[in-house]
């Protein structure tokens, strides 16, 4: 179904040639993302993304957390082979990096713990400052990782899927693959995020996600498809009419959602029925 083909048939609910109304031109355009959304979850389609993974060389460079007064500073030697710095810090202050072209400076400020990476090639020396009472909860070292990855210390490597996947809404279940199997090690989903254990190893794997609904507009061309499979996009013209004239024609709004019900109830039961039925032959196969 297109654009312009849901445009239509919302009309002809309507018992309009076409939405002239301004306000309800608006309003076909507003309430069409939720219906996008609303009827995609009756069908929900996973889309796989590839993710390199980098297990790091972790080493700890401060064993014991660290606290310090304000205007305090904390400074440690860099060695040569560090490319990467993590730390977990609490409070208030700023970390500095120096290296021959200068210092690079970034400030932090949390009641609760920041954890900060930095790209660190080159630099001599690492001072924390404390502009309020500081803890440092924790320094490491690896080698450099995915531009994509942030380490956290003695916990794990952090990714931001919508850094590599733009339009992303949700985690599947399960979320992450090797070898084309559910991958059984130690991760954890927060949102947009996914942290894999120190242990992954240094592999190609694939994410598990679904998209969000992309956005229409006035603007768009009518003979831009919706993406939807057939069965579930007929579904729209009902759903996105009970949006449109709740407030102006309850009543209309109220059959037209009860037609919908219908038809999305209809498509889980076929689901479930596709789910569990077994087909036998009368020859036994």
């Amino acid at each position: 179904m297109t654009l312009g083909e849901l445009y239509e048939a919302v009309a002809c609910l309507g018992f309009e040639t076409a939405l002239d109304d301004e306000v309800l031109r608006r309003g076909f355009y507003a309430v069409l993302g939720r219906a996008l959304e609303t009827v995609g979850r009756l069908r929900p389609t996973d889309f796989r993304v590839a993710l390199s993974h980098v297990a790091p060389d972790e080493r700890r460079v401060l064993f014991e957390p660290r606290r310090l007064s304000d205007g305090e500073t904390l400074t440690l030697p860099l060695p040569e082979s560090a490319e990467q710095i993590s730390l977990s810090v609490f409070g208030v202050g700023s970390v500095c990096l120096a290296d021959g072209s200068g210092m690079r400076q970034e400030s932090f400020s949390s009641l609760g713990e920041s954890l900060l990476s930095f790209r660190c090639r080159g630099a001599r020396e690492l001072t924390v400052k404390a502009e309020r009472d500081v803890t440092v909860g924790a320094i490491s070292l690896s080698r450099a990782l995915s531009p994509l990855a942030e380490l956290l210390p003695l916990r794990g490597v952090r990714y931001d899927v919508k850094a590599l996947c733009p339009g992303f809404a949700a985690f599947s279940s399960p979320a992450l693959y090797l070898d084309g199997r559910p991958y059984l090690g130690a991760y954890t989903l927060v949102g947009s995020t996914l942290v894999l254990g120190l242990d992954a190893p240094s592999r190609l794997y694939e994410l598990s996600l679904r998209l969000a609904m992309p956005i229409f507009s006035a603007a768009d061309d009518p003979s831009r498809e919706l993406p939807l499979p057939p069965e579930t996009a007929a579904l729209l013209p009902e759903l996105v009419a009970s949006f449109i004239w709740l407030d102006d024609a309850p009543e209309k709004a109220a059959y037209y959602a009860s037609i919908y019900q219908r038809g999305a109830a209809q498509l889980r039961a076929e689901a479930r029925r596709g789910a569990t039925e077994t087909v036998c032959c009368p020859n036994g196969w």
